[in-house]
């Protein structure tokens, strides 16, 4: 009688031998970063890095389809007729019917202008601005699921007016004691195959002509005396706050968030969905999302 096989195995005269089944995926290592918030306007204090969360050995469901969304950064903001708070950035989350929640990286507090106003709250915290010491504390601050630090208190430097920095996902903001304040720094992560800072603070913007402050390491943007910097893209860093003593000058923007998945190459590619970039590197599969889009683990 013939023998008829429908998998791959050996025959040893009339035995036939099936191959064993491939290893079944059982958890991954992933990092989120949210967007970062906008620093304020006019010697203000710099917006806080979107919140981080990092896991090395998360379960997953074969099969099921996880939505990913990246959280970009909160757009600039220009004062008018003086003074305008920044914004916050957006979260960055991943969504399934597999899971029992979401799992979410919450945005950057936007950072405060030079008026009597609280910075934003957010992943890490704004900045407090000139004339008001009022700045955004972290999310989960202090606590070990912590995403992030609060920005430092406004009205710091030589001459009281300055903006401090935002939050990073590594620590608070560094007042400089002549200008705006420096950013809180990130945190750094090889989960891309290399290392990587992300989710640092905007630096806050000097009063008149002192210095600004300098972002954190992780894509934080400087403040200077007109118009800011930017967070880095897909860092979630915050953006810089404003600085000079009269003109309307614009804000940094917030940084956008990332999604990155890994786990190792034995296994099966996963089905993605609005093309990822994939990196095959140091044995490992490496999904880097600078959008939102979907994965299947097969």
């Amino acid at each position: 009688m013939p023998i008829t096989t429908t998998g791959g195995g050996t025959i040893s005269g009339l035995i036939f031998t099936p191959d064993p089944p491939p290893p079944s995926l059982g958890s991954v290592q992933f990092l989120l970063v949210a967007g970062g918030g906008s620093g304020g306007s006019r010697h203000a204090g710099g917006g806080g890095a979107g919140g981080y969360i990092s896991n090395v050995n998360y379960p997953i469901t074969l099969g099921a389809t996880y939505t990913i969304v990246v959280g970009g950064g909160a757009t600039s903001v220009t004062g008018s007729p003086s003074t305008l708070a920044g914004l916050n950035g957006a979260n960055t989350y991943i969504s399934s019917p597999a899971l029992t929640a979401n799992i979410t990286a919450v945005g950057g507090g936007g950072g405060a202008a030079a008026a009597p106003q609280n910075a934003g709250n957010g992943g890490s915290g704004g900045g407090g601005g000139g004339f008001s010491g009022v700045f955004g504390t972290g999310y989960g601050y202090p606590s070990p699921t912590q995403q992030g630090f609060p920005g430092g208190p406004g009205s710091q430097g030589v001459n009281g007016y300055d903006g401090n920095g935002g939050g990073g996902a590594g620590g608070t903001a560094i007042p400089s004691g002549a200008g705006g304040g420096k950013g809180g720094v990130g945190l750094y992560n090889s989960i891309s195959g290399s290392n990587v800072a992300y989710a640092g603070g905007g630096g806050g913007g000097g009063y008149f002509n002192y210095p600004s402050g300098l972002g954190g390491d992780g894509g934080g943007g400087a403040g200077t005396t007109g118009a800011a910097n930017p967070g880095a893209t897909n860092t979630g860093g915050g953006g810089g706050g404003s600085g000079g003593d009269s003109g309307n000058y614009a804000s940094g923007a917030g940084g956008s968030g990332i999604v990155i998945i890994r786990y190792p190459d034995t296994y099966a590619t996963a089905t993605v969905t609005n093309s990822p970039n994939v990196i095959y590197a140091n044995a490992n599969i490496i999904y880097r999302f600078w959008q939102s889009g979907t994965i299947t683990f097969n």
